[in-house]
């Protein structure tokens, strides 16, 4: 139960450095390519911990398949 609870804590605390390093590229006038790259990315990176995190439902095709479709491109995303 520690460590899930661990786990949970370290995932939170990555979800939301990735959202605040999105947030600040975001301010970055005008939008360039490699700026909308990097946000992708990290948006990517924030479905993944989000979707691999312990007891995440993933047998149901609903609401978590734009998170599953996200960050299994990322691999994409990040070639480009």
């Amino acid at each position: 139960m520690a460590s899930t609870a661990l786990d949970f804590g370290l995932r939170a605390a990555v979800i939301g450095l990735a959202l605040l390093v999105c947030a600040l590229l975001l301010m970055d006038w005008p939008f360039r390519t490699l700026t909308t790259l990097r946000v992708a990315l990290g948006a990517a990176a924030v479905a993944y911990a989000i979707s691999t995190a312990p007891y995440f439902p993933l047998g149901s095709f609903g609401w978590n398949a734009p998170l599953v479709i996200l960050f299994t491109g990322s691999p994409v995303i990040f070639w480009l």
